[in-house]
């Protein structure tokens, strides 16, 4: 039997009109949010008379108000979830699900961490058909005022944060390259990108003092791709602001911790069904890599000449000596090889040997002898 995941989408899905059905349903819930807010939460997301649904400040609380009351109708109407997780601002709603947070303490932090938003101005870029490393290519060739990928939401759907100038040259460098669509996102600052350490300096003494529950369930984080430990909650949450949003290798690590894509049934608790269709995107490419002539390439030895081979691609280094038995030991960044690189690498051997996503990225894919390892012990050769 499939396990019940709950998903929640973030910010940007927000629209005048939002959660109208849902107010007079859950008055104590409504009287909460505008005691924490100070202002009515019903007149912005139904009516939205100033048109603060673009500034992070009050986006975010309106999506995570509207996300926790669809919650509450679908506990009303089903199962309550196994698992969790929520793409960037709707981790907070997954937490709150998982009973870490209360209502009104989830409420308190998304403010905090919109407010701090604020502070940071920038553009969000979706990008629709070019890979990650496709798009990392054409963003290193556009100098030091460069876009960053912020969001890895399928094999070819991401996001790109940066100034203004940075994204209106990377959308020019995509479009010219081919790029299927590329469209500019309701929010209005960098998230997920250097460029918030403001911000997450700003967010971090909120995060400190706010109490946490256990976790009732597991949450998968879309900074790590794997579950939440309580231990490390407080230090990812900050982290994240600075860091992309996983969602390919959370989605897929549920598959692989679960047994595939027909042991996790994915119900979206938000307004519309945006990562609903993500999410069949990630499925339509996870089991492309589990056809018979996937297999057949699964069934072959993975060599060291063969991982050279692909870290000079994921690190556009074509120098990159070739890997022998006396750099088995070798620490990846001395090689070069960043973390964001080692997702790309992580992605590449999933689609080619059918892996799992690895628990823990930085530890598991540390050194060459380790990638080989984890690649010769995991790969399905069925």
């Amino acid at each position: 039997m499939a396990i019940e995941a709950f998903v929640f989408p973030g910010q940007g899905v927000q629209r005048a009109g939002f959660g109208r059905a849902l107010f007079d349903r859950f008055p104590d819930l409504e009287a909460e949010a505008d005691d924490v807010l100070r202002y009515r939460i019903r007149t912005l997301c139904l009516d939205d008379p100033e048109h603060l649904l673009t500034e992070s400040a009050y986006a975010q609380p309106a999506v995570f108000v509207v996300n926790a009351l669809l919650l509450q109708a679908a506990l009303e109407e089903g199962p309550a979830p196994q698992v969790v997780l929520g793409h960037s601002l709707g981790e907070y709603n997954a937490l709150y699900a998982a009973g870490v947070l209360s209502f009104r303490e989830a409420l308190v932090l998304v403010r905090a961490r919109g407010v701090a938003f604020s502070r940071v101005s920038g553009v969000m870029l979706a990008v629709v058909g070019p890979t990650s490393t496709e798009i990392q290519k054409l963003l290193d060739g556009a100098g030091s005022d460069r876009a960053v990928i912020a969001n890895y939401n399928s094999a070819r759907q991401h996001v790109l944060a940066g100034t203004a100038k940075a994204i209106t040259a990377a959308r020019s460098l995509l479009e010219a390259a081919g790029a299927q669509l590329t469209a500019r996102l309701r929010v209005s600052a960098p998230a997920h990108s250097p460029l918030m350490a403001p911000a997450a300096e700003d967010f971090a003494p909120h995060v400190a003092r706010v109490p946490l529950g256990p976790l009732r369930i597991p949450v998968i984080s879309n900074r790590t791709a794997r579950p939440h430990r309580s231990d490390e909650l407080r230090q990812v949450l900050v982290d994240h602001l600075t860091h992309p949003v996983l969602w390919q290798l959370s989605v897929e690590g549920l598959w692989g911790t679960y047994g595939g894509p027909d042991s996790v049934r994915f119900t979206e608790i938000g307004p519309d069904r945006t990562l609903t269709k993500l999410i069949t995107h990630i499925r339509r490419d996870y089991a492309a890599a589990r056809t018979p002539t996937a297999r057949e390439t699964m069934m072959e030895p993975f060599t060291l000449t063969q991982l050279s081979v692909v870290l000079r691609t994921v690190t556009n280094n074509e120098t990159l000596p070739d890997l022998d038995n006396d750099r088995l030991d070798t620490p990846m960044e001395a090689l070069g090889v960043d973390s964001m690189q080692l997702v790309d690498l992580s992605r590449r051997l999933n689609t080619a040997y059918g892996l799992p996503p690895a628990p823990d990225l930085l530890a598991d894919f540390a050194t060459p002898r380790l990638v080989l390892d984890y690649v010769h012990s995991n790969r399905v050769v069925s």
